[in-house]
């Protein structure tokens, strides 16, 4: 199971599809807001391929529905591993991943996969960004992708709290509210809040992305989808961008 979950830091979804499938779930919501749920995880590759994906579908239906970034818990700290483990099936998906998504890896992120050796897991991004939900609500989508841009491109460890304190400020969080809610365990509470309804969701690769409208959910996409196709199913379902 572990070598699964190290593999997955990469590959998390190896299937390029879209599809639509109707869920329900009247537990998280139960008003008519039309809105968009993104399942990803900090460590996932394609899910950093997909950032400009869920960016450009921010700005095309602003004002249509919101993005709520929700994090998915794919590797927890109790599975980490060195990430040497897997960085050779890992540096030949990259190529793969870069021609697909359009994105690139950084080489100080490839260094780090050569020398093997940090340890790497979800939980400190994840309640990086449950902290930045509460104190700038709406920029989930961009910290979430700044989280990913720090380790994929710069190499940075985002396991470090020390990485998050000037990212909060570039985003105009006060940091010393920003380190007390990192001490403060209702926000881990609420990062493993998320992680459960992921399970719940039956989400089991990322990135997917899901509409909520009142009770219905549709899933809109899972692994790496164009913006082209989203939108495309959107249509389908009568969400049109203005």
């Amino acid at each position: 199971m572990k070598t699964v979950y190290l593999a997955s830091i990469v590959l998390c979804i190896l299937s390029l599809t879209s599809s639509t499938n109707l869920v329900t779930n009247k537990e998280m919501n139960k008003d008519s807001t039309v809105k968009v749920v993104y399942v990803y995880d900090a460590l996932c590759g394609w899910c950093y391929g997909f950032g400009p994906v869920i960016q450009q579908l921010e700005q095309k239906y602003k004002g249509i529905f919101q993005i709520d970034v929700i994090s998915g818990g794919m590797v927890p700290k109790a599975q980490a591993q060195p990430i040497g483990f897997m960085s050779g099936y890992i540096l030949n998906t990259i190529p793969r991943l870069e021609r697909t998504t359009g994105v690139r890896f950084g080489q100080p992120y490839i260094q780090l996969l050569q020398e093997g050796k940090m340890v790497l897991y979800s939980d400190p991004a994840a309640l990086a960004l449950t902290i930045l939900k509460t104190m700038a609500p709406g920029k989930d989508v961009a910290f979430s992708h700044a989280i990913q841009h720090a380790m994929f491109v710069e190499g940075k460890d985002i396991t470090k709290e020390e990485l998050y304190i000037p990212m909060a400020a570039s985003f105009g969080l006060d940091t010393v509210e920003f380190k007390r809610r990192w001490q403060d365990p209702s926000y881990t509470t609420a990062y493993l809040k998320e992680y459960a309804w992921v399970k719940q969701m039956r989400v089991n690769g990322f990135p997917q992305v899901f509409l909520q409208q009142g009770d219905r959910w549709t899933k809109l996409s899972e692994g790496y989808t164009t913006a082209a196709a989203i939108e495309s199913t959107l249509t389908k379902l009568g969400v049109h961008a203005k």
